[in-house]
């Protein structure tokens, strides 16, 4: 089974439990008082937010790993390649690391932010992968000319 598999299968795994979790706070809720249903919804909310990031930062994980092995693939293709084949490749290779890196970066600033800002960032995490996204299928494209 391969990782992307397995980590989809942990993370649907993690989104049920969660799931189990909000029914029985609801459950919980429904017969409260007003201030104990506050306060259980509020623990709804928050879990729903931590749960979301979670799976996000995993999925993004995910996908990171993804291109990097094919970023491996397209090194280990290269060294057969002909010289100028391997200049031009190595060249798109430099800024397609140079994306990873910076992807990383927010990925780890994301899983540092609280779960109130964790939103505002997404945006820039979106713009880091689709730039990635780009470099790596660019290098692809450029080594099967």
């Amino acid at each position: 089974m391969k990782e992307k598999d397995l980590v989809q299968q942990k993370v649907q795994a993690q989104l049920n439990e969660g799931k189990a979790d909000f029914a029985m706070l609801k459950a919980k809720a429904s017969g409260s008082s007003a201030d104990t249903q506050l306060e259980i919804n509020h623990q709804l909310k928050k879990k729903n937010v931590l749960n979301e990031k979670d799976l996000y930062q995993q999925k993004k994980q995910a996908q990171l790993d993804e291109w990097k092995a094919e970023v491996a693939k397209l090194k280990a293709k290269a060294s057969g390649s002909s010289a100028d084949a391997q200049m031009e490749l190595k060249k798109q290779i430099k800024v397609v690391d140079k994306q990873i890196k910076e992807s990383k970066a927010k990925l780890s600033e994301l899983s540092k932010a609280s779960n109130e800002a964790w939103e505002t960032l997404k945006d820039g995490v979106e713009s880091a992968w689709d730039s990635l996204k780009s470099g790596v299928k660019d290098a692809s494209a450029k080594f099967k000319e």
